[in-house]
């Protein structure tokens, strides 16, 4: 059967059966120019992103433009890019082959909850917390083991401000 008749026959154009007959696409293949960087570095570097934005280090699309191009750089991948950084054709097939990468602006946060993200404010709060956590289980347990409602005891009420809660709520 020639090809015209094959195209009319299926509804197929005749240079897509041409094509696949002198073996220009390859079958699974995708049309079109093969991606920069081999799909191994890619997945790697989509998770790295995905696992720095999850910890609260969001890249910028500048900033990964940047590193994909220090990576071609280092692990001495050809690259097509304009001073050897991607563009925005680049970024766009990115987000083609990876949809779960997206954009997102982020949230504002107060200067007073940056102050209180660090490691030393960070360890002092959670043993405070566990030394809360402990008494209230001593209180609630007793000193047998048995199980007795224990009344609020007011050492164990923060000091200072009072706390926004929703009404009827109980600190």
């Amino acid at each position: 059967m020639g090809y015209k008749k094959a195209s009319k026959l299926y509804g197929i154009p005749k240079t897509t059966l041409v094509d696949h007959v002198l073996g220009r696409y390859t079958p699974g293949g995708n049309p079109g120019r093969p991606p920069v960087i081999p799909a191994k570095y890619e997945e790697a570097l989509i998770k790295q992103i995905i696992k720095a934005s999850n910890v609260g280090f969001g890249i910028t699309k500048k900033q990964l433009l940047v590193k994909v191009a220090r990576m071609c750089t280092s692990l001495k991948i050809p690259n097509p890019f304009r001073k050897g950084i991607p563009g925005d054709d680049w970024w766009q097939g990115l987000k083609r082959r990876h949809p779960n990468l997206v954009l997102r602006k982020p949230e504002k946060l107060a200067t007073a909850r940056i102050r209180m993200v660090n490691g030393p404010v960070l360890k002092k709060y959670f043993d405070d917390l566990g030394q809360v956590v402990q008494a209230q289980t001593d209180l609630e347990l007793g000193r047998d083991g048995q199980a007795v409602r224990a009344h609020a005891n007011s050492s164990l009420r923060p000091k200072g401000d009072a706390l926004s809660c929703e009404q009827g709520v109980e600190l």
